[in-house]
């Protein structure tokens, strides 16, 4: 260790990231729809961890199932700053000097600009929303040629406007037969295409307020203790917090 290097330690996250949880391990681990939905939750309160409680305001630039891990309990933990920022106190929105995030993740008002909104984190929440829902990738091999998951879940609802042909078996095995399931798993998919919506395409509809995410989540459940609070979950003590520059 010498002056010009540092050491960063994070907590053990003994279930690692939600991208190997999702996509990487062989056989894939159950998920039931509770454990999907609390990480769906805990991730919701770390983004409103991060553009509320926060001040000044910090937005990710990188929300995906890679930066999201999880520990013994599967509470969900978002992780890796390295191209995060702070928000100009008096601005909105930030300026950045490139185009940062994950292709699949990158809201499209992002794709030519470099301007920075916490609402762009909250398109990136919308896809990792989909991911959980249908276990597939943000941009997936099954997908036709030039589709992402928001295109292919948008498309598949448009046509079907059921849930049959977009959830994970897993999950609609599990809840066919409970309605109150069934309606709240088509609440968390809406939600999810409400996140990941085109501001281009409604640029004064408020789909992709960052303070409701958390807060719609709740709503939506028919389990759970709905009056939890807002936990941190970023993962604590996290030195590269430290080190943003706005």
């Amino acid at each position: 260790m010498t002056k010009d290097y540092g050491l960063i330690l994070y907590k053990y996250m003994q279930n690692g990231s939600l991208n190997n949880t999702l996509h990487e391990i062989s056989p894939p681990p159950v998920l039931p729809w509770d454990v999907r939905y609390n990480v769906a939750l805990g991730t919701a309160e770390g983004l409103t961890y991060l553009h509320q409680d926060c001040y000044p305001a910090i937005v990710h630039r990188d929300i995906k199932p890679n930066n999201i891990l999880l520990d013994s309990d599967m509470e969900a933990h978002i992780s890796d700053f390295g191209i995060a920022k702070l928000m100009d106190q008096s601005s909105a929105s930030i300026q950045s000097i490139s185009i940062a995030g994950t292709t699949g993740y990158i809201a499209p008002e992002n794709a030519f600009s470099t301007i920075m909104k916490p609402e762009s984190d909250v398109y990136s929440y919308g896809v990792v929303l989909l991911e959980l829902l249908t276990r597939k990738k943000a941009v997936d091999t099954s997908f036709p040629e030039g589709t992402d998951i928001v295109r292919w879940v948008n498309s598949t609802w448009i046509n079907d406007q059921s849930i049959e042909n977009i959830l994970d078996s897993s999950i609609l095995d599990k809840i066919r037969g409970s309605r109150s399931l069934t309606e709240e798993v088509t609440k968390v998919l809406l939600l999810a295409l409400q996140f990941s919506s085109n501001l281009d395409i409604s640029p004064d509809k408020p789909v992709r307020k960052p303070m409701s995410v958390a807060r719609h989540l709740r709503l939506n459940a028919t389990f759970g203790d709905q009056n939890r609070p807002y936990a941190n979950v970023v993962v604590e003590n996290n030195p590269q917090l430290q080190l943003l520059n706005p």
